[in-house]
């Protein structure tokens, strides 16, 4: 007799256990309509939280349903589906239809609860490696059937800020490849990678693929997940190029060279372009300015974007004495050019004066009250 509220607890227990039922729970961000699949046992009840304090009671037909709901307020809402009756076990899972949707807000994605899932479709949506490592282990063969491009956005990072992706290294011992580019140029990307945690040593923006094949795909429809990074340096008071309208930079424009000597001949003003390496660094002294006979010296000086870094580039513009062609017709130079004696000829006109000027614009002789037409 004593045994019997023992036998009864156990069958009680047993009865417990065996009408559990399937649970699926996944996160979205949702603007007005959002909509989703689901395959349900024919005639197995169900019910969808819709997060926002609606409960739908749905019946399943053993073939994929789709399920709308009509948010009042856009924002993040967690949705929970729960079979109600014994054997309501859900067999997929489809967020790629049937109305166009902005799956990529599918931001969290909990399968642990889901015994007899077969086919996962998350095409364009924010969901994590490691979330589908955690819905493979739960789907049933054949794997191919979980489908998806996954995209989890851009983040914006400072150059040597590591940004950890450890908890998508693994999945069922099998190494998770990363693919890093470059999707301003293509030059190579510098960056290092550590156990899963990757940090970029130069600004630019980069994408990070992750692909593991222990998450077997389907052969024309991939899994892999991509994110993207603006990779920054509020340190950087570094030009990135630096031009002038006239004359060629001597030596030729490199963002550590600070120094440059440009010349020129008869040249009136010249304009100078600078722009900064970090786009929210600040730039003065470029512009346009006009040019005396002889040397000019300019400076742009560059403050990085946290204000305390600074750096100064300056350009010394050499602009020399020319004589026009309409001139040279009426007057002979002889030598030209010439290292000592130089002989002046005139045939209409008298000279009345001569100046000499080296190529930098400075005089290195002068002459007056010639009143000739040769002179040496």
């Amino acid at each position: 007799m004593k045994q019997k509220p023992i036998l009864f607890l156990t069958f009680l227990l047993f009865c417990l256990c065996a009408s559990a039922s399937d649970s699926i729970h996944f996160s979205w961000h949702c603007k007005v309509m959002n909509s989703f699949k689901i395959t349900a046992p024919l005639n197995e009840q169900f019910n969808i939280d819709w997060g926002d304090g609606n409960i739908q009671t749905c019946v399943g037909t053993g073939v994929s349903m789709s399920q709308n709901h009509l948010y009042s307020v856009s924002g993040n809402y967690n949705v929970v589906l729960t079979g109600i009756t014994e054997d309501c076990l859900f067999t997929s899972l489809d967020f790629s239809s049937p109305i166009p949707l902005d799956t990529k807000f599918v931001f969290g994605l909990d399968l642990s609860n889901c015994t007899a899932l077969t086919f996962l479709d998350c095409h364009v949506n924010s969901l994590q490696l490691s979330h589908l490592y955690h819905a493979s282990q739960k789907i049933s063969e054949p794997l191919n059937k979980i489908l998806g491009w996954h995209y989890l956005g851009e983040q914006e990072i400072e150059v040597g800020e590591p940004v950890d992706f450890s908890e998508q290294l693994y999945f069922n011992d099998i190494t998770t490849v990363f693919m890093i580019e470059n999707l301003e140029s293509s030059l190579p990307v510098n960056y290092s990678i550590t156990n899963g945690i990757i940090t970029f040593h130069e600004m630019g923006l980069y994408r990070v693929t992750m692909t593991n094949d222990a998450i077997v795909s389907h052969p024309n429809y991939p899994v892999y997940v991509e994110k993207d990074f603006i990779v920054t340096d509020i340190s950087n008071a570094y030009l990135s190029t630096l031009t002038i309208s006239n004359g060629i930079l001597e030596p030729a424009f490199s963002s550590e060279i600070l120094e440059y000597t440009v010349n020129v001949v008869n040249v009136e003003e010249i304009t100078i372009t600078a722009v900064s390496a970090n786009s929210n660094a600040t730039i003065s002294g470029a512009g346009t300015f006009p040019l005396e006979i002889g040397e000019n010296s300019f400076t742009i000086h560059v403050i990085a974007e946290d204000g305390v870094t600074e750096m100064d580039y300056t350009i010394v513009v050499n602009n020399a004495l020319g004589v026009s062609e309409t001139d040279l017709s009426l007057i002979t130079l002889i030598p030209n050019p010439t290292t000592g004696e130089l002989r002046v000829t005139s045939y209409e006109l008298q000279v009345t004066s001569i100046e000499v000027f080296d190529i930098y614009g400075r005089a290195v002789s002068t002459h007056y009250s010639l009143l000739t037409t040769h002179y040496s």
